[in-house]
């Protein structure tokens, strides 16, 4: 029995037993991937959905936005009130 016929055999059976780890393991990355890729579409359109529906510039022409009232800076969009709120700090 020479080496190299050895050397075949136990790299096919391995090769046969690490097919259904790896293949398990490419599909929970791909799902992974897809579910990742989700919820930044679901974000992105949440996120594109509340700065259609708000005007800056007339919000704006309604007083200054340093020291406005709560009821004023709620109207803004979640990011730009984060934002306003960490300048206020």
């Amino acid at each position: 029995m020479n080496l190299l016929g050895v050397l075949e055999n136990g790299l096919f059976a391995l090769g046969q037993i690490m097919r259904l780890p790896v293949m398990l393991l490419l599909w929970v990355c791909v799902l992974a991937t897809l579910f990742v890729v989700g919820v930044f579409l679901v974000d992105a359109i949440a996120r594109r959905r509340e700065r259609e529906g708000f005007d800056l510039e007339r919000w704006l022409r309604g007083g200054s936005a340093l020291g406005a009232p709560p009821e004023r800076i709620f109207r803004l969009p979640m990011h730009a009130r984060t934002l306003l709120q960490d300048i206020s700090r």
